[in-house]
């Protein structure tokens, strides 16, 4: 019997579509569509003739007349005009449609006399090649055509078309690489080209899911006439005024792009249709009345919240589409009657019942979709759904049965999982943590939970439960141990989701499965802060998720339980303790299947990670030690090789340590201590050092100071020969007064050779006022400055290091 079945239907097929093959091509006849379809052997042509011949073998019946004709695969050496002349007479049908699939088109005389016919379109599709320039010379008055070309560098250009007022273009294939300059681009260059008085405008790029357009305040400025305008282009931000001058817009389709907001301020008053469908939108706002506006489609979006102002903004909508949309908030402005017709909120997510209430009172005039769509469990809510299923309950005129509701949508998990309502606790029907079951959707095409899921969920939120433990009652237990006994056999999948307060999970060590079934537990943000042995199941722990609790640390014995049973965890949000004592604890972990391991910290706030160190050895320490040593040492030395004047002389005025800062006595017996050696311009600034040395000094200097000491009479150069020779050390006060003097650089130089001489620090050098030391000096100062250390007079150290270099030898002060 089933065989001749078959043949009956291969029948059937064959009685609706007639194929009559040629030498060179075949026609195929579709009474279904009303198409006609003309196939070439590959570059074969048609003979009018015999396609007369085959168009009166089909008998098409004047019940069943030819709307399209498609034309694939062949060279056009043959009139487009002809074939469509003589489909037309021979089946008293009327064509409005010629595609072209696959044609290379030589010659433009294909299109001769196609200019003539009237509300006609032309569809040219699958060409592989830029088609060439003067395909449409023959057809200047043509209004209506279609592009279907995969690379956009091989569209034609329409600007011989002045007639046109419709102009469809799909274009991207799989096999065409995507280059973003060009779809950036496309939009403005097309329209560059086409006549401002075109009408309807549709641009469609597929297979190009990485371009990303935007569209200009002027994309529009020159196409003012556009009444139906349709793009998609990965379009990611239109400014607000790009439609604001299409005064006469009636349908825009932005469908399928990347709009993540869309503003509706200078949208034209004109606009009936708007579709938004497919883009990534989570919140529409309209600011003004749309009185023509009658149908919105947001489908597949981002939709999180919507208002619906039936009484001002969307006065005359008849048709919104919100379906598969993460819809949680739907405010309904209306009157008692709406113009509204349909209203599809078909998988959304709503939190209240309002819009069951409001779709029970317009049943009459609005169908309204809320299929696969359910309703938060709420126990503020439950008293509204216990009255609208009342209401509903026997009323034969209400036949939509998705506007009762029997299930509720469990608020904890993060995917769709249902409880009956008379399961949902609430704190007026419970002393104890609410239990209750859940199960995934029936009809879960869209989820990802499946059939053979089971959950057990528990709710220790209520402020009235002082005691949350009080969830692990025996009677509890035993009431949700049971459950699972009597739905063991048709599951596969058991879950434990825990919110509320805890403080730890119950004994689910108790639980014993089949071979193949397993537990997943999750318990984060609960509070926990203990998980012992006896807590874990010990079947198939498939997953344990505590994440953000109070856990320290997890014993040993856990651990091997969990990396035994090859379970999931999740524990970032836990101080877990990090030190030697617990470096078992963490190398376990860090060992284990953990899902979040590197979100995890420890309670030090420090990432948790098995190469960190928490032991350290005592040979480590000794070496942290002596690192530390050496380096207060090294520090110590390097500021001491700095600063050891400073130092030495603060030493040294404080008169510590004297013996060690006396120099030794020197082999000659000197009557000065110091000779000062100066310009008389800066004896100012000499007689404050003279009072110094030997008015504040105890014992006082001897200085030799020639005002005072030197004879009358007696040549000056012997003097200084003389004076450097009785003094232990010749101060020089270099300044530019000093440079200018001839018998003090003479003083200097002599001192200098009795140095060298003597080799022995015989010159003090005091730099008293602004010298430039580069350039200033004599060859000796500047060699001296060069290798010996010097003073300053405004150094705030000036007189403890002047006396300090002065100190007299040992055997002098005895």
């Amino acid at each position: 019997m089933g065989f001749i079945y078959l043949i009956i239907f291969i029948v059937i097929i064959i009685s609706k579509s007639c194929v009559f093959a040629t030498e060179d091509f075949k026609l195929d006849f579709d009474s279904f569509g009303n198409y006609l379809y003309v196939i070439c052997e590959k570059n074969k042509t048609v003979d009018l003739d015999k396609f007369k011949e085959k168009v009166d073998e089909l008998k098409i019946k004047a019940e069943d007349p030819i709307h399209l004709l498609q034309i694939e695969y062949c060279r056009p050496s043959f009139s487009a005009y002809a074939l469509i002349n003589i489909t037309e007479n021979e089946t008293k049908s009327k064509i409005h449609v010629l595609e072209l699939k696959e044609l290379q088109f030589d010659d433009p005389a294909f299109f001769n006399g196609v200019d003539d016919l009237k509300d006609f379109m032309i569809s040219i599709e699958g060409n592989k090649e830029k088609l060439p320039s003067n395909v449409f010379s023959k057809m200047q008055k043509l209004k209506n055509i279609k592009l279907q070309i995969d690379d956009p560098e091989n569209l034609p250009e329409v600007s011989i078309l002045q007639s046109l007022k419709s102009l469809y273009i799909i274009t991207g294939g799989p096999t065409v690489p995507v280059k973003q300059s060009i779809y950036r681009t496309l939009l403005s260059d097309i329209l560059s080209h086409v006549t401002h008085d075109i009408i309807e405008f549709h641009l469609e790029a597929t297979y190009v899911k990485n371009i990303s357009t935007e569209l200009s305040v002027d994309s529009f400025s020159h196409h003012i006439s556009l009444e139906k305008l349709y793009l998609s282009l990965g379009i990611e931000k239109i400014h607000e005024k790009t439609f604001a001058g299409l005064k006469n817009l009636t349908i825009l389709n932005l469908a399928s792009n990347k709009l993540k907001e869309f503003r509706t301020n200078y949208l034209p008053d004109s606009l009936k249709i708007l579709e938004l469908n497919g883009n990534q939108i989570k919140k529409l706002t309209f600011e003004k009345p749309f009185i023509n506006l009658i149908a919105l489609d947001l489908t597949y979006s981002k939709v999180e919240s919507f208002e619906l102002d039936l009484i001002d903004k969307l006065k005359n909508l008849e048709k919104l589409d919100l379906k598969n949309n993460p819809l949680r908030h739907l405010k309904i402005l209306s009157s008692d009657v709406v113009p509204l017709k349909q209203l599809n909120l078909k998988n959304v997510s709503l939190d209240e019942p309002d819009v069951w209430v409001w779709a029970l009172l317009h049943f009459k005039t609005t169908s309204t979709d809320l299929s696969d769509t359910y309703q938060l469990c709420n126990c503020d809510s439950m008293d509204i759904i216990e009255e609208l299923n009342k209401n509903i309950t026997g009323r034969e005129d209400i036949r939509d049965v998705s506007l009762r509701i029997d299930k509720c949508r469990v608020p904890v998990s993060n995917f769709l999982i249902l409880t009956d309502l008379p399961d949902f606790p609430c704190p007026n029907q419970t002393q104890d943590c609410g239990f209750y079951v859940a199960r995934p959707p029936t009809n879960r095409n869209q989820w990802s939970a499946v059939p053979n899921e089971y959950f057990f969920i528990f709710n220790c939120s209520y402020p009235m439960i002082d005691n949350p433990d009080s969830a692990y009652k025996d009677e509890l237990i035993k009431r949700m141990f049971n459950r699972m006994f009597n739905e063991q056999k048709y599951n596969d999948k058991y879950f434990f989701i825990y919110h509320g307060q805890m403080k730890s999970l119950p004994m689910l060590s108790k639980l014993t499965l089949e071979n193949e079934q397993s537990i997943s537990v999750y318990a984060s943000n609960t509070g926990i802060s203990k998980i012992e042995r006896s807590h874990l199941p010990n079947t198939n722990f498939a997953n344990l998720n505590l994440m953000n609790n109070n856990i320290k640390k997890l014993d040993m014995n856990v651990l091997e339980h969990l990396s035994q049973k090859n379970t999931k965890l999740n524990l970032s949000g836990n101080p877990l303790i990090c030190d030697c004592s617990h470096v078992k604890m963490v190398r376990k972990i860090t060992s284990l299947q953990v899902l979040d391991l590197n979100q995890m910290k420890c309670n030090d706030g420090i990432l948790f990670n098995e190469d960190r160190e928490l032991c350290i050895s005592p040979g480590t320490v000794l070496l942290y030690f002596l690192s530390a040593v050496l380096a207060v040492i090294a520090i110590g030395l390097a500021f001491y090789l700095r600063n050891s004047l400073e130092i030495k002389v603060f030493i040294y005025s404080r008169g510590w340590f004297p013996a060690y800062f006396r120099p030794t006595s020197d082999d000659i017996e000197y009557q000065y201590d110091a000779f000062l050696s100066y310009s008389e311009k800066d004896e100012k600034f000499v007689m404050k050092i003279l009072k110094l040395l030997e008015e504040n000094s105890d014992p006082p200097f001897k200085v030799c100071y020639h005002h005072r000491d030197w004879m009358v009479g007696e040549r000056i150069d012997h003097q200084i020969i003389r004076s450097v020779d009785e003094s232990r050390k010749t101060i020089i006060v270099l300044s530019r007064n000093f440079l200018e003097s001839h018998w003090s650089n003479m003083e200097f130089i002599t001192a200098h050779y009795k140095m060298l001489e003597e080799k022995s620090p015989k010159i003090l050098l005091i730099l008293h006022g602004e010298i430039d030391t580069r350039s200033d000096l004599t060859p000796e100062l500047k060699s001296y400055i060069k290798t010996t250390t010097y003073l300053k007079s405004d150094d705030q150290w000036f007189k403890k290091k002047l006396l300090y270099a002065l100190r007299r030898p040992v055997a002098q002060e005895n």
